[in-house]
Formats: C-alpha cells, structure tokens, sequence
C-alpha cells in the first residue's frame, strides 16, 4: 500500500499536480504576505496606506505591487499631475479605492466623490479612507449610469475587481441599487468634476450619456477604462465611445497597455476607432 501512495506521489495526475502546485504556491503567498496588513503606495512624496487585512486585499497587492511596482504606472502619472491643477476629483467604480485615497491625498483643499456599486468593495474602500484620515473624500454607495433611479445588480459573496452590473447566469440572485446620473448629481451641487475616473466594465456608456451636459460644458479630463470586449452586454461598443467623446470636441489617446511597469507615452486614436480589448481612454480637450 506504501509503495502504491509513493508511486502516485511521484507520478501524480495532472489534477494532483495542479492540486499540489496550488498548495505551494498558497503555501509560499501565507508565508510570505500573510502577516501583511498594509501595503504602502510612496508615489510622488505622496503617502498612502491600504488595508491588506482581509484575504481580497491582501491578494489584490500582494505580491504585483512589491518592490515599488505602482498600479497602472502611466495612467497614475498622468492622473497626478491632472490632480494637481484641479479641485474636483470624481471616481466612479473605485473597487478598493487606490486612486481614491491618492487623489484624497492630493486634493487636501479639494473634493473628491467616490461611487462604488458593490457593497463588499464599498466597505473595504470605507476601511481605507479612515486609515489614512482622509476627511474630504465622499463616498457612495450607488449605480452611476444615465439616469436616476433604481437598477437590479448581480449579488456576490465578496468584492471583484471584474464586478459588472451586466453579469447573469442561470443561478444568478440580483439586488435592487439605487442609480443616479452624474448630470443630476452636480446639478445639486455647488462644486463641479474636473477630472474623472471611470471604471465600469463595460457600462462606460451608460455613465457617459447621464453626463452629456458636464460633458458639453466643462473642459474635463476623464480616463475611462474601455472594455471593448464587455461592451456589447450593454448594447454597445467602443467605437460608440469613441465617436461621442469626440462628437462634444474631446481628443482621446490610449494608454496601452495599461500594467506595464515601464510607462508609455498615450497615443492619439481617431474616430470610428473600434477597439476589442481592455485598455484605458485618457479624455481631454488639451493636446497633451
């Protein structure tokens, strides 16, 4: 019987394998990280903690953002030095918040909204805003698309960085949410966006058309992540986003490759640009 259980351990299937390199490597992640409780983002003297308590934080910076790799290097650049002529900062689909809590940092005389749609995100982005005391950020807990209201979302057992309002499935349970568009919100209010962030797979549409007139009538800056690939659940597609940013007298560059730790410089696309994969839009109307 000995001889048989050595002979799997050392011919193992490939499920075993799988199995076993997963123990490892679970192994290696615990002993390593497991008694991380914060990760420390250092970028342009700015300082900024992240909650890694929980098992979703911890793997969402552990180990990818180590040894001052910084989360999407060249869409961080550009959004800082953004931040640093504005007032307003306006995050939509924040997940954990990280730049949230950067622009909070930056922002210490200005506002920053910050609209997070799934509750399990909602509440670890809370956690981070009271770990770095950041008082002038508000957060919300609500849909942002292109009219007020209340839509049905998937409901999960925790947070994602790929949540999607559009998800379904057979044994899909959804929940009510309420929904506002970005128009109506600072209709109320007695500051406008400057500068917006927009991550929504795939409903980057919805959330444009609830700002056509912030849109028409400020000069904003928006990096929009487009999930080209997403996008036709909306009844949509990237050339549709394209084409109306441009139509309001926007000029769109690409940051490609969004991850990549070396940054690249955003190239210019033009209109009826189709595009089938993730990548990230950087919206003005300044050449840049």
């Amino acid at each position: 019987m000995l001889r048989k259980l050595k002979k799997v351990i050392h011919h193992p299937s490939l499920v075993f394998r799988y199995a076993k390199l997963k123990f490892i490597n679970l192994f290696l992640f615990k002993f390593l990280y497991g008694n991380k409780n914060r990760y420390l983002l250092n970028y342009d003297n700015f300082k900024v903690e992240y909650s890694t308590e929980d098992n979703h934080s911890k793997h969402y910076f552990f180990p990818r953002y180590t040894n001052g790799v910084i989360h999407e290097p060249t869409v961080t650049r550009e959004l800082v030095k953004n931040l640093k002529q504005s007032r307003v900062f306006v995050d939509v689909g924040t997940h954990l918040g990280y730049f949230t809590c950067l622009a909070g940092k930056i922002l210490q005389n200005g506002t920053v909204d910050a609209f997070e749609v799934e509750k399990h995100a909602f509440s670890l982005l809370k956690k981070n805003l009271e770990l770095n005391q950041l008082k002038n950020v508000n957060v919300y807990n609500v849909a942002v698309t292109d009219k007020n209201g209340t839509i049905k979302i998937p409901s999960r057992s925790k947070p994602s960085p790929f949540f999607s309002i559009a998800e379904s499935g057979k044994d899909t349970e959804f929940i009510e949410m309420d929904a506002i568009a970005l128009d109506d919100f600072y209709t109320e209010k007695d500051y406008k966006p400057d500068v917006l962030k927009i991550d929504v797979e795939g409903a980057e549409m919805q959330v444009l058309q609830g700002m056509k007139s912030l849109l028409e009538t400020r000069d904003l800056v928006l990096f929009i992540e487009l999930h080209g690939n997403v996008l036709p659940n909306f009844g949509s597609s990237s050339k549709e986003v394209i084409n109306y940013l441009i139509d309001k007298g926007y000029m769109i560059y690409e940051i490609e490759n969004p991850h990549d730790p070396n940054p690249s410089q955003p190239h210019k696309i033009a209109k009826d640009t189709q595009i089938d994969y993730n990548t990230v839009l950087y919206v003005t109307k300044k050449d840049i």
